[in-house]
């Protein structure tokens, strides 16, 4: 895939343990305020910071299911909130 300093972009095939290696990674780049991804032609560093958004999507179909996920945020924002959405993940 194609990509820039400013955007990285990555699809393909994986097993599910290879896919939950790098939901971890992500997960410990939010926890150190730095997500670093790439591959052999491009690189970008992400700096998540104070409010972050998460949307998350999930459909089934009988021609397979999707989960999306996708997490965003404001640059330089520090802001906090007490806002709370219930969710689940079990």
């Amino acid at each position: 895939m194609q990509a820039n300093n400013n955007e990285f972009k990555h699809e393909s095939y994986q097993d599910s343990s290879t896919i939950v290696d790098y939901l971890k990674s992500i997960i410990e780049g939010i926890e150190k305020g730095i997500i670093s991804m790439g591959n052999d032609k491009a690189k970008i560093d992400l700096e998540p910071q104070g409010l972050l958004k998460m949307k998350i999507e999930a459909k089934r179909k009988s021609s397979g299911s999707k989960l999306s996920l996708q997490v965003s945020w404001k640059e330089n924002s520090k802001s906090k909130s007490n806002f709370e959405d219930s969710l689940s993940i079990t």
